[in-house]
């Protein structure tokens, strides 16, 4: 049974048992049974009592429940997509693994699995027995390369897709929980980038091995300078003055 299965039951529960003592406060009136009416609203008070303190606790546990998402990403890295799994919750998520389902609700819409740049579907990692992120941290992301922009969006059309995550908010035992996370891509008609920080960027990082090449050909230049002033020196002939005449 999951939590939200258990929180259903004790709510309906809590309903259950107001009911009844509306129920019994109501005949109390009628037949002028005053303590038991009184005895019926005390117990109305605390049923309602309950449920706000249930709630409560509920959702102080629930906000410390990992939670999931998942998204292809090309604004990262500049001209790449990245497969994201971020875990936005209050604790570490455990054993994460990923399925892509195929989905058709007309021709228009469907859902396909992803492919990377190797040709095979999307995940984690290609080494059998391996394909789990064992532990992602709150606060943390998990990234993979996936393919360039380009090709990406040419191997993957419609460019559309159906994940489901399935993970644990413990090591081992832990109740194993999934999310169904709708990704689209608009059929491939996505911008490059959404501003020129990532381009410039990307361009900056040329800057060090141009540079170096630079000072290559300048190194180079004084060689080749410093190699023929040499050489003139060597070849240019020695003349004697004449001496003066006593």
């Amino acid at each position: 049974m999951t939590a939200e299965d258990q929180r259903k039951g004790i709510l309906g529960s809590l309903v259950l048992l107001g009911i009844g003592a509306v129920v019994l406060t109501i005949y109390s009136l009628s037949e002028g049974k005053y303590e038991v009416c009184a005895a019926a609203l005390a117990v109305i008070v605390s049923v309602l009592a309950s449920g706000f303190a249930y709630e409560v606790v509920y959702e102080a546990k629930a906000s410390q429940r990992p939670v999931l998402s998942v998204e292809f990403d090309s604004t990262e890295r500049y001209m790449i997509w990245q497969l994201l799994v971020k875990n936005m919750g209050g604790s570490t998520a455990y054993n994460i693994r990923i399925e892509w389902l195929e989905t058709s609700v007309n021709d228009e819409l469907r859902t396909i699995k992803p492919k990377d740049r190797d040709g095979d579907v999307v995940c984690f990692s290609k080494i059998t027995g391996h394909d789990v992120i064992v532990s992602l941290p709150k606060n943390a992301t998990f990234a993979i390369w996936v393919d360039e922009f380009y090709s990406f969006l040419d191997a993957n059309k419609p460019a559309s897709f159906l994940a489901r995550l399935t993970f644990q908010h413990q090591i081992r035992g832990g109740e194993v929980r999934e999310v169904f996370v709708p990704i689209s891509l608009g059929h491939g008609r996505v911008l490059t980038y959404i501003n020129e920080v990532r381009r410039t960027e990307f361009e900056l990082q040329k800057l060090p091995k141009a540079l170096n090449d630079i000072a290559g050909e300048v190194r180079s230049l004084r060689e080749q300078l410093t190699h023929t002033n040499e050489k003139g020196k060597v070849s240019t002939p020695t003349t004697n003055k004449p001496s003066d005449p006593q």
